[in-house]
């Protein structure tokens, strides 16, 4: 049987976290980070579990979009926000603009 452990890919920096086990841990401005529940999965070493904590998000910022009656277009802003390493996966950008645009279509439906 593999060795499930998961070890640091070195992704972020002290301002920003460190990555350890494929979760990144936020620093509090202190000399400790947090290690509760409620952390980001790393978006270099644990990518789709990345994707699986924001496609919720992505889908309602398209409904957002959507009821507000803005163009399509106007998605690619939140595009442009993804992380590098989530750009580099194979198929991350088109699904993501797919969960915008289901969310978006579903905010058109539903917005009166």
């Amino acid at each position: 049987m593999k060795n499930k452990t998961q070890y640091s890919c070195n992704y972020g920096s002290h301002r920003t976290g460190k990555c350890v086990g494929g979760r990144l841990y936020i620093d509090n401005h202190s000399d400790y980070y947090d290690y509760s529940d409620d952390v980001m999965p790393c978006p270099r070493c644990n990518s789709d579990e990345w994707l699986k904590k924001y496609r919720s998000e992505y889908i309602n910022n398209g409904v957002n979009l959507g009821k507000k009656g803005w163009r399509l277009n106007t998605m690619i802003k939140h595009i442009s926000c993804i992380p590098d390493e989530i750009r580099a996966k194979p198929g991350a950008v088109k699904k993501i603009y797919r969960w915008l645009k289901r969310g978006y279509y579903y905010g058109l439906k539903n917005r009166h």
